[in-house]
C-alpha cells in the first residue's frame, strides 16, 4: 500500500481483519423513537440545563446529569426514547451487512445492531460495563462510553455511561477487560478506520499514539470541509480521507463482493505466526562484529540470523544437548514445556528449534495474538501437515491447547515458561493436556554450548572477558560480557544523554522494570504509567531506538531483561526504582475491579526487588518506605500477599514481631477470599516463628504449639510439586530452632515436635529424583534427621 497523508483509501483491504470505529456523525440521519435525530452533546447539556433552570455553558454533561437524577428525572427513559432506533442511514445499513473483525462505537445508540437485526442478523453487542466472553463473535459491537439497552434505574446513569464531552474513552473503559481487548485488536487488525469523528467529540491523544506502524493502517474517513488544524493533528496519528462516508462504504461492499477466495496464505497470519526459516531466505553473510556486539550486549536478536547460520555456530550456539531432547518430545507428540529463568536464553533457543523442526519437515507456529483472533486463524492450519503449535504465554497455552487438539489432529505444542511458573503451574497444565508433557530445563549451560559463546565472542573480537569460561548460565555469561570495558563504554555512551530527558528517563524506568519482572509491556500500557506517550518521548533523543526497544505497532518493550537489569542498576537510584514500581503497581490498582490482576503481584515481591537493589546505596531505607506506602491503598492491601511480602521486609532485619503481625494480617485477608490457598504464607510463617523461637529470649507454649502446626501443614505441601520447592527452604531452619530450644521444651513439646519432624522426613524421601536434585532435598533431610535424634536423645 502506498502511504497517503490526506488523500485515497487503501485499493485492498480485507473487512474480516478490519476494525470500524463508529462516532456520532456516523449516525448522521438516523431518526429515533422520539421522532428526532440522535441527540449531540449540546442537545443533551441543553434539555437537562433547561429542566434544572441552569445555563448549559457553565456545567458538564456529567454534572447536569447528576442534577437531574437529584430532582428524580427519569434519565433511562430519555436515553432509551432518544438512542433507540426507529430508522437507519445508508451508511449504517450498508455496514451492517458487512463482515468486520470489529465495530467499536462511542455512541450510545442501537443504530448498528437495529441494521443487522434488519439484515436478518443476530446483533453481539456489548457495552464496556458487560463481561467480555472468552470468544468474540465476528462483528461484534463494543460500546465504549455505554450502551442504551444495559441501562439500569437502580444504578446512576453516570455510573453507566460516559457523560463527559471533553474526555474520550476514559478511565471508565481502561479499568475493564475490554481495554486489553481493544488494544489487541488494534495490534493484530489489518486496517482501522475511524468514521464519523471529528476533533469535537473525540481525543484522539487518549486513544491512539505515536506508533509509526500503528499510523501506517490508521484512515479518519472525513467530510472534505475538514479544517487544516484538525487535518494536521490527526495526520500525527493516520491517514486522512476526504472522500466522506459513503465512498468508504461502497468501497467497502466492493471489497466483500471481491473475495470470493476464503483461503489465506499462512505469511499473512497475524496472530499465529508462521515461524518457517526459508520464507526470507537470501544469499548470506556471516554476522557482523556489531550485530554480535548488539546481541550479547543489548539483547538484539534477529531470527533470521539465527535461521540463515545454522548450523554454523557463528552466531548462536546450537545448544545440541537440549536440542535433541527438544526434538525427541515433539516426534513423540508430546507437549513439550521449556522453562528457564527470565534472561536465560528460551527465545533464542526457541527460535533454533523452529529451524530444526522445519528441517524434519514441521511447521511451526507461535501463537502471539488474542484468543479470539486465534481462533479465527485456526481454521487456516486444517490442511497444513506436521503442526507445532508455540505458546510464550502460559495462561494462553492452558486456556488455546484444547481448541487447536480439537481442529488439527496431531499437533504438537511447545510451551515457553519461566521456570518459576513452571514450577507453580505444571499441575494445571498436564490438566488440560490429552498426554503428558516433557519438561525441558534449559537453565544450565552445557560447557561444550559455553565454549562455543565464548569462541563467538573472541572472534567477534571481545577482549578481557575474564572468568567468563567459568560460568554456568547464560544470564552469568552476559553480566560478565558487560564488564567488557568497550561493551560497558558503548552502553553508557548510548543510553546516558537520552536519559537527562526526563519524558524518555521515565517510560525506560517503566519499559526496564516491566522487562525485568517478566510483565507485557506495550506502548498504551506506558503511557498509562508514565503520561508519555512512548514513541514520542524516544523521538525526543539521539537514541537509536531499535537498539534497545521492540517497537512495532503498540509494542514496545525493551529487548533484555538482563540489560534493563544492568541499566536500572547503574544509571537508576534505589529510591528512583522503587517509585517507578509503586507507579506501575499503582496504575494496576487503579484500573482494577476488585483484586490486583495476578501478573502485578511479581511487583509487590520482596525478593525481587532486593535483588535488584542489592549492594545500593538506600536499598533499606526505599524499600521499608515502598510497602509502608502501599499499605495505604485499598485495592493493594486487600491482598494477602502483599502482606506475606511485607513480613520479608521485617524478617530480613530480624524484627520476628512485627513480622508476624504481618502474618497474621496475610491470614486475614486469605480468609476473605474464596478458595484461596495461603501455602506462601504457611511456609513463611513457619519460618519466622522457627527464627524467632531459635533467638527470642522466651518463647511461649502457644509459639510452640503454632510451630508444631505449621511443621504438619508443611508435610503436607511436601506431596504438591507445586509447593515442595517453598516448603523445602523452610526446613532449613527447623534444626537450629530444635538445638537452640531442646532444653526448654516440655516432653510433649517434644513428642509433638518429633512426631511432625518425622512426617516431614517422609515427606521428603517420597519425592521424586528430578525434586531431589532441583531442591537439594538429601541436605535438608538430614538436618531434620539430626534434629529428630536431639530430640529423641534429650528424652532418655
Amino acid at each position: 500500500m502506498t502511504v497517503n497523508e490526506t488523500g485515497k483509501l487503501p485499493a485492498r483491504f480485507d473487512l474480516k481483519r478490519c476494525l470500524l470505529f463508529l462516532g456520532a456523525g456516523a449516525t448522521h440521519g438516523c431518526v429515533s423513537t422520539a421522532a428526532d435525530a440522535f441527540p449531540q452533546v449540546g442537545k443533551l447539556k441543553s434539555d437537562l440545563a433547561s429542566l434544572l433552570n441552569e445555563d448549559p455553558t457553565k456545567y458538564s454533561l456529567r454534572t447536569l446529569a447528576s442534577g437531574a437524577r437529584r430532582k428524580q428525572f427519569d434519565l433511562v427513559s430519555y436515553l432509551q426514547r432518544n438512542y433507540t432506533t426507529a430508522s437507519t442511514n445508508s451508511f449504517i445499513k450498508s455496514s451492517a451487512k458487512l463482515p468486520w473483525m470489529r465495530i467499536y462505537t462511542t455512541n450510545y445508540d442501537d443504530a448498528f445492531e437495529s441494521a443487522q437485526r434488519y439484515a436478518s442478523q443476530t446483533p453481539s453487542s456489548f457495552s464496556y460495563l458487560d463481561k467480555r466472553p472468552k470468544k468474540l463473535p465476528p462483528s461484534s459491537i463494543i460500546h465504549i462510553h455505554g450502551y442504551v439497552h444495559d441501562l439500569k434505574r437502580e444504578i446512576p446513569i453516570e455510573e453507566q455511561v460516559v457523560l463527559d464531552e471533553a474526555s474520550y474513552a476514559r478511565d471508565d473503559f481502561k479499568s475493564t477487560p475490554w481495554w486489553d481487548q481493544f488494544k489487541r485488536d488494534l495490534e493484530f487488525a489489518h486496517y482501522i478506520f475511524f468514521c464519523g469523528y471529528s476533533l469535537s467529540d473525540i481525543s484522539i491523544k487518549e486513544i491512539l499514539i505515536k506508533s509509526p506502524s500503528l499510523r501506517q493502517k490508521t484512515y479518519f474517513v472525513l467530510k472534505d470541509d475538514i479544517a487544516d488544524l484538525e487535518r494536521e493533528e490527526l495526520l500525527d496519528y493516520g491517514h486522512v480521507s476526504l472522500e466522506g462516508r459513503d465512498h468508504f462504504i461502497e468501497l467497502a461492499k466492493d471489497q466483500f463482493d471481491a473475495q470470493t477466495d476464503d483461503s489465506v496464505s499462512l505469511d499473512s497470519l497475524r496472530a499465529i505466526r508462521w515461524m518457517h526459516p526459508d520464507k526470507d531466505k537470501r544469499t548470506t553473510l556471516p554476522p557482523t562484529t556489531e550485530e554480535i556486539f548488539a546481541m550479547l550486549s543489548k539483547g538484539v536478536v534477529k531470527p533470521q540470523r539465527i535461521y540463515d547460520t545454522l548450523p554454523s555456530e557463528t552466531y548462536v550456539s546450537s545448544r545440541t544437548e537440549y536440542l535433541d531432547q527438544a526434538v525427541e518430545a515433539v516426534k513423540n507428540n508430546d507437549t513439550l514445556i521449556i522453562h528457564s529463568w527470565i534472561g536465560n536464553g528460551k527465545s533464542v533457543f526457541s527460535h533454533i528449534l523452529f529451524w530444526k523442526l522445519s528441517g524434519l519437515g514441521y511447521n511451526c507456529f507461535l501463537a502471539q495474538g488474542s484468543n479470539d483472533v486465534i481462533s479465527d486463524e485456526v481454521s487456516s492450519l486444517s490442511n497444513v501437515k506436521k503442526v507445532v503449535v508455540a505458546f510464550e504465554d502460559y495462561s494462553q497455552a492452558r486456556e488455546l491447547i484444547p481448541f487447536f487438539q480439537e481442529r488439527i489432529k496431531d499437533a504438537s505444542f511447545i510451551i515457553c515458561v519461566r521456570t518459576s511458573i513452571q514450577d507453580l503451574s505444571s499441575g494445571d497444565i498436564t490438566r488440560v493436556l490429552s498426554g503428558t508433557p516433557r519438561f525441558l530445563d534449559i537453565n544450565f549451560l552445557p560447557p561444550t554450548d559455553r565454549a562455543t559463546m565464548v569462541q563467538i565472542a573472541r572472534d567477534a573480537g571481545a577482549a578481557n572477558l575474564e572468568g567468563i569460561e567459568d560460568v554456568n548460565y547464560i544470564r552469568d555469561f552476559v553480566l560478565k560480557f558487560y564488564k567488557n570495558e568497550y561493551v560497558a563504554k558503548q552502553i553508557k555512551l548510548s543510553i546516558t544523554p537520552a536519559l537527562n530527558s526526563r519524558a524518555f528517563r521515565s517510560v525506560f524506568l517503566i519499559a526496564s522494570l516491566l522487562r525485568w519482572y517478566g510483565v507485557p509491556s506495550d506502548a498504551m500500557l506506558l503511557k498509562d504509567i508514565t503520561n508519555y506517550d512512548p514513541f514520542v518521548a524516544i523521538s525526543d533523543t539521539p537514541l537509536d531506538a531499535n537498539a534497545f526497544f521492540q517497537t512495532e505497532g503498540i509494542e514496545f518493550k525493551m529487548r533484555s531483561s538482563i540489560l534493563s537489569q544492568y541499566i536500572l542498576r547503574t544509571e537508576f537510584d534505589a529510591i528512583e526504582i522503587m517509585d517507578g514500581i509503586e507507579k506501575i503497581l499503582i496504575t494496576a490498582a487503579t484500573s482494577a475491579q476488585d483484586r490486583l490482576p495476578s501478573e502485578y503481584g511479581t511487583f509487590v515481591t520482596f525478593s525481587r526487588a532486593a535483588i535488584l537493589l542489592d549492594g545500593m546505596e538506600n536499598r533499606s531505607r526505599a524499600l521499608r518506605a515502598f510497602y509502608e506506602r502501599l499499605r495505604g491503598n485499598r485495592i493493594i492491601a486487600s491482598e494477602p500477599l502483599f502482606w506475606l511480602q511485607f513480613s520479608f521486609v521485617y524478617t530480613s532485619d530480624e524484627d520476628f514481631g512485627i513480622a508476624k503481625e504481618m502474618l497474621n494480617r496475610a491470614y486475614d485477608e486469605a480468609s476473605k477470599l474464596d478458595g484461596f490457598d495461603p501455602y506462601q504464607i504457611d511456609t513463611h510463617a513457619l519460618r519466622v516463628w522457627l527464627d524467632s523461637g531459635a533467638s527470642d529470649e522466651d518463647v511461649s507454649n502457644e509459639d510452640i504449639e503454632r510451630i508444631t502446626e505449621l511443621m504438619l501443614r508443611a508435610s503436607d505441601l511436601l506431596s504438591s510439586s507445586r509447593h515442595s520447592s517453598y516448603v523445602i527452604k523452610a526446613l532449613d531452619h527447623v534444626k537450629p530452632f530444635i538445638f537452640n530450644r531442646i532444653d526448654d521444651l516440655s516432653v510433649g513439646q517434644k513428642h509433638a515436635l518429633e512426631t511432625a519432624t518425622r512426617s516431614l522426613i517422609a515427606g521428603l524421601e517420597t519425592l521424586d529424583t528430578v525434586r531431589m536434585i532441583r531442591t537439594e532435598s538429601n541436605e535438608t533431610a538430614n538436618s531434620l534427621r539430626r534434629a529428630l535424634g536431639a530430640l529423641e536423645r534429650s528424652r532418655q
